[in-house]
């Protein structure tokens, strides 16, 4: 706060080296309302620099660089492509057949080699499902406490730009509503203070 005494301090001080003239008021005015203003510019540049986003000269640089030229000689064209990554998963099994005149032992003893199969399968199936699940899994809570914590960043990062800025805006409302005060009637505080 003690920003904003100075520049009235400042200002004052233009007021007596002017013998409190109206010229005096006139100039104390225009550098209060120009200290307001660049408070104003100070505040954009703080939030500007806090999100990452370029000034104001590169901002006019790349304006100026979308106008089209003049005279064009080239033609350019470009292709592109993307293939998202490919997965491929491949399995096999074994069942076991019987000939047409296969005794009764032979049969039964197909049937539970191809049922000691169905259940190997089965397991290697579940072991795989639970293998996924678990990685989803993981995957999902990794992906949670990151966005989490990008959350709470953008949180700070909003509320510092937001409640960061509130005294350097008090600041520069202050000079500006006082420097038109004093720029709207400056002959009138000259004689009321002469």
């Amino acid at each position: 706060m003690w920003q904003c005494i100075a520049g009235l301090l400042a200002a004052l001080l233009v007021v007596i080296a002017f013998d409190c003239s109206e010229l005096g008021f006139h100039v104390a005015a225009g550098l209060l309302q120009l200290f307001g203003v660049g408070t104003v510019a100070l505040g954009i540049r703080q939030t500007r620099r806090q999100f990452g986003r370029p000034g104001v000269l590169a901002h006019a640089w790349e304006w100026a660089r979308s106008f089209p030229p003049l005279k064009t000689s080239e033609s350019r064209g470009s292709i592109a492509t993307s293939l998202i990554g490919v997965h491929a998963v491949a399995s096999g099994y074994v069942w076991k057949s019987v000939p047409a005149g296969a005794s009764t032992e032979e049969r039964l003893a197909a049937v539970e080699e191809n049922l000691s199969g169905l259940l190997k399968r089965f397991n290697a199936t579940e072991k795989e499902l639970r293998d996924a699940m678990s990685a989803q899994k993981a995957g999902l809570d990794s992906e949670t406490a990151a966005r989490s914590e990008a959350d709470r960043e953008i949180s700070a990062r909003l509320e510092a730009a937001e409640t960061g800025g509130l005294t350097l805006s008090l600041i520069g409302t202050v000079w500006i509503v006082v420097g038109i005060v004093l720029g709207t009637s400056p002959a009138q505080f000259s004689a009321l203070v002469r």
